[in-house]
């Protein structure tokens, strides 16, 4: 059998509606790097704030729970023949917090040797 597709999905809650998927995540919870001015010209696609966002109290735990978690949803779309998991993680606007976690995770399942697809559905570069 092939490895479902991981279609991970960003989306910021004051923007766009919550996706349809198999799993939503809301991680508002996470501290959020606009409040740190530093950060206020980058986004979660960029090293700096995604390594900030790991490093916060919890994170990493929370990451690596979430991975599985989602090892097995997998696996079981796999053996469903299921061609497709799809995942979405929501923040504020969709910029930072939502785009670094859809990132490592997609990067993970990656490395992992599955394929695994990010969508932004509310970032805009520039836009905040």
């Amino acid at each position: 059998m092939n490895n479902p597709l991981l279609h991970v999905l960003t989306f910021g809650y004051a923007r766009t509606p919550a996706p349809e998927t198999n799993l939503t995540v809301d991680v508002r919870w996470i501290p959020n790097p606009w409040h740190c001015n530093e950060f206020r010209d980058l986004s979660g696609l960029d090293a700096p704030v995604q390594d900030w966002i790991f490093a916060q109290r919890g994170v990493a735990v929370w990451f690596e729970a979430l991975l599985d978690v989602l090892g097995p949803t997998v696996a079981a779309a796999e053996t469903r023949g299921e061609p497709l998991v799809t995942v979405a993680f929501g923040c504020q606007g969709g910029h930072d917090r939502s785009v670094a976690v859809a990132l490592r995770l997609a990067n993970a399942f990656q490395r992992a040797g599955s394929p695994a697809h990010v969508q932004h559905l509310s970032f805009v570069r520039g836009s905040r």
